[in-house]
Formats: C-alpha cells, sequence, structure tokens
C-alpha cells in the first residue's frame, strides 16, 4: 500500500514495441453558463481539503488512462450538490465554475466551490460526508470494476480481501441454481466451514431455510436468507432443509454460522491429477513466504507423478498484480505475458507488457483452469495470460470483465483509494483495445445431472482433457 502518492509499479513492466498516442478526454460539454465564484468569507476552514486533494491526485494522476480535470472536479460537485438533495436539502446551491482542464488551476477552483458549500450547508450536514461524496461521486463515475473510494470505517473488508486474510463468513458455501433445478444446489464447501463441519457436499440442495420453502425464488433473495441478511452474523443459527446428491435424501439441519480462515492454496489429487485452488494473489507484503508455499505446493504434486494440473479459480476475486507476475512465472518463461495499458516510468501513457520474473523453475505438465463468471481481477490476468501463452486450456463460463491491475492508495485521514493503474489490451498501438472479459476454450455449464450425482460438471470436464493427454 502506498501513501497519498502516485501507485508504484514495480513488477518490472517494460515498454511496449510501439507506443501509442493518445487525447485526453475532453470536457463535459455544457449549454450553461458558468459562474463566477464569489470569494470565501473565511469563515470555514476545511478539514477535509488536503484528503481530496490526495485522492485527485492520485486518481488524476495514475489511473490507466488520461481523465480531464475539468471533468473530475465537475463531477465532484455535482456528487457533492446530490449528496445534499438526498439528504433534504431543497435545491442545493453547489456552484460549478467553469474549469479549464489545468491541473492545478482546476484544483484552485474546485477548492474555491468546496469551500463556498461548506460555508453555506455544514452547519446542516458536515464536512466528512460532502468530502466523501466529492470523491466518491468521481471514482463511481468511472463506470470501472476495481477504482473505488473507502472511508476510513469501510476499509477493512477492502484490506482483507487484497491481503487474502478475508474469511469466509456464514455456512462456508458457494451455491449455483442450474437450469430446471429446485432450489440452490452447493458447488463448493470451504474446508472447515461450518457447512463442512455438517458434512454438506458438492451436490446437495437446499431446499427450506427457517421453515420457508426457497424453491422457485431467486438466488439473490434465496442467498440473504441463508446468511441471515446482507452480511452473515456468526454464532447466529439457521435451519435448513435438504436433499443429498446420490441417495436424494432428505434432511433437516441446524447450522451455527461462522468466520473461516480461507486458506491461500487448497490441494489434492484426484485419480492421478493435481488439483490446486488459488483463493486469491495477495499483496506483495507476504510474496517471499507466498512463493515458497506456492512452490510447495508445486513440488509436493510433482513428487505425487500426477499426469497433470487443474488450477481452480472459480471465485477468486482479489489479489496484487504483483504476485500475478510471480506465480504465471512459474509456468511460463516468457515476455509479453500480458500487454497493458498505463503510465510508463516517465508518467506518460504507453502500453506496457508484464514480463516473466527469470530463472524461475517451471511446472512442466499439463495444465488445465477453472473460471466463471466470479473470476475477477487478478484471477483473470492470471488465466489470460496463461490462455495468451498456450500455456494451459481454460474450462467454465466467461469471466466477470474485470482485468485491471490496481493499487491501494492511503489517504491522510486513513481512507483508502483502490486505483486501477493498468488495464489488459489485446493491441499495443491502441490503449482503447481493452480485453473485456475471459471466453475459456471450452464453455461449460455446472449441469444439473452432474450435481445430482454430487459431481462438478466443470472440473469433470478439465480433468478429462489432462486424462486425455
Amino acid at each position: 500500500m502506498v501513501t497519498a502518492t502516485p501507485a508504484q509499479k514495480d513488477i518490472a513492466l517494460t515498454q511496449a514495441a510501439v507506443i501509442p498516442t493518445i487525447t485526453p478526454l475532453p470536457p463535459l460539454p455544457t449549454n450553461t453558463p458558468r459562474p463566477t465564484l464569489q470569494p470565501t468569507s473565511g469563515s470555514v476552514k476545511p478539514s477535509k481539503a488536503d484528503m481530496v486533494k490526495a485522492a485527485f491526485q492520485a486518481l488524476i494522476g495514475s489511473y490507466f488512462y488520461p481523465l480531464n480535470s475539468a471533468n473530475v472536479y465537475e463531477i465532484a460537485l455535482r456528487g457533492m450538490k446530490n449528496y445534499l438533495q438526498d439528504n433534504g436539502i431543497n435545491d442545493p446551491q453547489v456552484p460549478i465554475p467553469d474549469f479549464s482542464g489545468d491541473l492545478n488551476g482546476d484544483w484552485q477552483l474546485f477548492l474555491q466551490a468546496y469551500t463556498l458549500t461548506l460555508e453555506k450547508y455544514q452547519s446542516q450536514i458536515g464536512e466528512e460526508p460532502l468530502a466523501y461524496g466529492a470523491v466518491q461521486a468521481a471514482t463511481s463515475s468511472l463506470g470501472e470494476c476495481r477504482t473505488g473510494f473507502y472511508p476510513p470505517a469501510n476499509t477493512d473488508d477492502l484490506i482483507q480481501n487484497v491481503a487474502g486474510t478475508a474469511p469466509a463468513l456464514g455456512l462456508g458455501i458457494i451455491v449455483v441454481a442450474p437450469a430446471g433445478g429446485e432450489g440452490l444446489y452447493i458447488s463448493r464447501v470451504v474446508p472447515g466451514s461450518p457447512a463442512d463441519k455438517a458434512g454438506l457436499k458438492t451436490g446437495d440442495s437446499i431446499r427450506g431455510v427457517g421453515g420457508q420453502s426457497i424453491v422457485g425464488m431467486s438466488i439473490g433473495t434465496a442467498s440473504r436468507l441463508l446468511v441471515g441478511g446482507d452480511k452473515p452474523t456468526p454464532g447466529t443459527q439457521v435451519s435448513i432443509e435438504i436433499k443429498r446428491a446420490v441417495t436424494g435424501k432428505t434432511e433437516q439441519l441446524q447450522i451455527t454460522r461462522g468466520s473461516t480462515q480461507v486458506q491461500t492454496f487448497e490441494r489434492q489429487i484426484i485419480g492421478n491429477v493435481g488439483y490446486l485452488r488459488i483463493n486469491s494473489f495477495p499483496n506483495r507484503s507476504q510474496l517471499t513466504d507466498l512463493n515458497l508455499e506456492f512452490d510447495n505446493n508445486l513440488s509436493e504434486l510433482s513428487k505425487q507423478n500426477v499426469k497433470g494440473l487443474v488450477i481452480d479459480l472459480r471465485g477468486t476475486r482479489y489479489g496484487n498484480y504483483s504476485t500475478v507476475r510471480s506465480f504465471l512465472s512459474r509456468f511460463v518463461q516468457d515476455n509479453g505475458l500480458l500487454i497493458m495499458s498505463g503510465r510508463n516510468a516517465q508518467g506518460k501513457f504507453s502500453a506496457l507488457q508484464m514480463n516473466s520474473i527469470p530463472g524461475v523453475t517451471v511446472f512442466n505438465k499439463p495444465l488445465a483452469v477453472l473460471v466463471d463468471g466470479t473470476t475477477a481481477a487478478e484471477a483473470e490476468l492470471f488465466s489470460y495470460a496463461l490462455q495468451l501463452k498456450k500455456t494451459a486450456r481454460l474450462f467454465g463460463q466467461p469471466t466477470a470483465g474485470c482485468l485491471v491491475g490496481s493499487d491501494l492508495v492511503r489517504m491522510p485521514d486513513s481512507s483508502i483509494l483502490n486505483l486501477a493503474i493498468f488495464r489488459v489490451i489485446q493491441d499495443p498501438t491502441q490503449l482503447d483495445s481493452v480485453v473485456d472479459r475471459v471466453i475459456p476454450d471450452e464453455v461449460v455449464d455446472m449441469e444439473l445431472s452432474s450435481l445430482n450425482q454430487g459431481k462438478d460438471s466443470i472440473l469433470e470436464k478439465a480433468l478429462a482433457y489432462i486424462q486425455s493427454l
């Protein structure tokens, strides 16, 4: 994590062969004359101005695509206005000056408009929510999967997810709703979780929760019943009705929701094929120990003389791009693992390439990777690079569509800007040629017939592929 400075790029990205030229986005169009700002009265001294400035400097200075400061600051002021309206202020007066696109000049205009707004409304609303609302409006307007602003009260979950230390709350299961099924079907049980201890297995279907049938419910509504709301509370109990896979036996279970520490890796051997689930790509503060753990898993599988390896990335959504590079280097030694848009060492927008770490021992056996719509960000970078280099065959469903590398930037007040600083592209001459999502080589559904037999059809397909080689 870095502190209120442009994100650090320390993963040996090198300049791609061709440097494209790009034009920053133009200012927002307007048909309304902009006001001349009145002088501030001096009655209010903004306490959050340093935080707001640091956030906007990082956003404009390090985002993977050029942002026009006029756009950013206007959207921020409109965000403040929307917040005031949403909190009972009728027709709030937030001045929006004529920004020019000059970074320093636009900041001074924004600060003046921000201060004038505080002078008028701080006694009713307070500065903190207005400051946070301004930054959140600017980041959310990008419509991008990773970049977001987190006030201090909301940073813990983000930090844990990126560090790979976030626990699995609730029962510790992943559920799907296959076509033709009744209720929710368990596709994964987290080892050591309450569901695991209760003996739940892949393919078991949940038919009722708390005495209420969930057959026919949407997966979102049924899942909220299972977890007890938007976020599960460890220690609370839930009664469920399940139908066992294979036997079809119906059972009533009482399970206490818990908090289960999820391991970075889950390893097993299925027949003569290795299986390795990667639950996250944790940040670089743990990278040395993490590499040793990863190498140990690969070494143990090699000792068992497995025919090949299946890597499961379904549900993997967080991590750090440095770890992605490190893990990729265990499977392929080459330059151009990924081509990305971002800023080079001189701060110029260009196409960059991620290269392997030289001298790393390669796991040289057939490789299959499992992905689906919950595979995101760093897990997408990893799977796409293996597919691009023809090192692995991918099975499952199209991924989430978030092929970016991001950094956490801590603000002076301990809020955090999660900032996307790279995005994967196809053509180094066109920074707009983004890779929308990863499409598996073999698109496979979680089939109801397989679940009823307690099997994972996507995993079964990948195992059959390895066995056929």
